[in-house]
């Protein structure tokens, strides 16, 4: 009798203690599948936490990713940040600049007088190597030959050679050589030069920097206009003044956006 009390006692209490214990969930483990290969995958349709998702729902470390941090610009493959995916508020990279096109030095066919003009600048102290003759023709019993170079600080400098007989030896009887500074672009001189017996001759010369400049304008003192286009940099013009009285008021050259400029004439 007393044993059947005593059971009949636990037997409440129990029922006591389970009505008094708090609400729990249990929540209910993922069931998993084992593929062929041996690998794990959810069959529950639970969805995985989404701190092992990328944005698009694919795992970020399953291709050897990093997972981005929120607000942050993705990087593409390859991209070391620099590029379009650059740290926002990031100075842009600038393109590199194309550099400025050089003029083409071309000698003009060589005479046999284009020695006796080089012997002569050498013993001027220019060195053969920085010249070159863009101009070589026949002019009175001699040779007339324009040349440009570079001086020993880099200033860009264009001459004009008359070389002719003395007692059957060649020689260089004028040189005109004038010189600009390193931000010259542009420069040309003019001359007075005897073919013989008197008949003198208004030379002008000069040289430009730029190959987009395809035309020089010589205007000179007697209304006559002369367009002229440079060869290897270097431009020459001569007319006839028997009487010395023409002159030249300007020279301008004329770029491919047609620009026109005025360029300085500086004395011989």
């Amino acid at each position: 009798m007393r044993r059947h009390v005593g059971l009949a006692c636990l037997i409440i209490v129990g029922l006591l203690a389970g009505c008094i214990q708090p609400d729990m969930e249990v929540t209910p483990t993922p069931a998993t599948e084992v593929s062929d290969t041996g690998e794990a995958s959810n069959t529950s349709g639970t969805p995985e936490p989404a701190s092992a998702l990328g944005s698009s729902g694919t795992d970020s470390s399953s291709d050897g990713g990093t997972a981005s941090t929120p607000g942050s610009l993705p990087i593409a493959p390859g991209d070391s940040g620099t590029g379009i995916n650059a740290t926002p508020g990031a100075a842009p990279v600038q393109p590199a600049q194309p550099a400025q096109p050089a003029i083409v030095r071309e000698q003009a066919p060589a005479s046999v007088w284009r020695p006796t003009l080089t012997s002569y600048l050498e013993s001027q102290g220019i060195p053969s190597a920085s010249v070159w003759v863009w101009y070589d023709s026949a002019f009175g019993s001699g040779q007339l030959m324009g040349y440009s170079y570079t001086d020993a600080v880099g200033s860009p400098c264009v001459g004009v050679a008359q070389a002719g007989l003395v007692n059957g030896a060649q020689v260089v009887l004028s040189n005109s050589p004038v010189c600009g500074n390193a931000t010259t672009t542009a420069l040309a001189s003019s001359t007075l030069i005897d073919a013989g017996s008197g008949d003198f001759y208004t030379i002008v010369f000069g040289r430009v920097e730029l190959p987009t400049v395809f035309q020089v304008t010589v205007n000179y003192s007697n209304n006559t206009n002369v367009g002229l286009a440079p060869f290897s940099g270097g431009f020459l013009h001569l007319v006839q003044n028997p009487d010395l009285s023409i002159t030249v008021l300007q020279v301008t050259v004329t770029d491919s956006q047609n620009n026109t400029v005025n360029v300085p004439i500086i004395p011989s």
